[in-house]
């Protein structure tokens, strides 16, 4: 059965990252079990509160923080970020939805694209008042990044599904741990309008035409991108990726 190609933001990243990345994740659908520095188990447990978030008091949020604890397993270092992480959340909720408002959570978006790839992306919070659209997204990485692909993606396939008829989308990417701004909330607005959507069409149709150029027999057309991030890489960590130790160092 030929392989069902899915194109999120984070796949179109990836081939950015590393073509071999791209060939081992969304080819070969290899997932390496190497440990893991509980990153993602910490964005889950945060996301998994933020799915379940209702206006609530101080006391009610606490049970809720506390039942989404008992489900996940963090280490020491992410305990150590709950506190400010899960009362930057509540702040940013109470303030930001008001009863009134339609409020989607964590939604999936997923339709056919060109032969046989797919998009998909899963939104947050899809937030609607007095029918103005916005999109929330929740980060809990340490430094600000530009997410503007990312929310261009999304504005994309909210006008594929006709869910959105304005060219401009207003966003908010909520920064509930980072480096400069630890202990207190901090919010990146973007504005993202039909110049950025199409910049990411661009994106995602390089990505194909990469695809189709190369094909899925041979792994060496898809190069790799040795460097310092490499380390971090689950196909070299689990010695999937054959990039040499000397190289990554070496490299500026």
């Amino acid at each position: 059965m030929e392989n069902i190609i899915k194109i999120s933001p984070s796949s179109v990243q990836t081939l950015d990252k590393c073509p071999r990345a791209w060939f081992f994740r969304y080819i070969k659908k290899l997932y390496p079990d190497v440990e893991k520095d509980g990153a993602a188990e910490f964005g889950s447990f945060v996301h998994d509160i933020a799915e379940n978030f209702k206006k609530c008091s101080i006391s009610e949020y606490k049970e809720l923080v506390k039942k989404s604890l008992a489900k996940f397993k963090l280490t020491d270092k992410y305990r150590a970020k709950v506190g400010h992480a899960t009362k930057n959340l509540y702040i940013y909720c109470m303030k930001k939805f008001a009863e009134t408002d339609i409020i989607e959570k964590e939604r999936k978006i997923e339709l056919p694209y060109k032969d046989k790839f797919f998009l998909t992306g899963k939104l947050d919070v899809l937030h609607v008042r007095d029918n103005i659209i916005s999109i929330v997204d929740y980060k809990t990485s340490k430094s600000e990044s530009d997410y503007s692909f990312q929310l261009s993606f999304y504005l994309h396939l909210l006008k594929l599904i006709n869910y959105v008829k304005s060219d401009t989308l207003e966003c908010e990417i909520v920064y509930l741990c980072n480096e400069d701004h630890d202990e207190e909330l901090y919010v990146s607005k973007y504005t993202i309008d039909l110049k950025d959507v199409e910049s990411a069409i661009a994106r995602i149709n390089a990505l194909i035409t990469t695809y189709k150029a190369l094909g899925t027999d041979d792994i060496n057309k898809w190069r790799k991108k040795i460097g310092k991030l490499c380390k971090y890489c689950d196909y070299y960590k689990s010695k999937n990726c054959d990039g040499k130790e000397d190289d990554i160092k070496d490299e500026n």
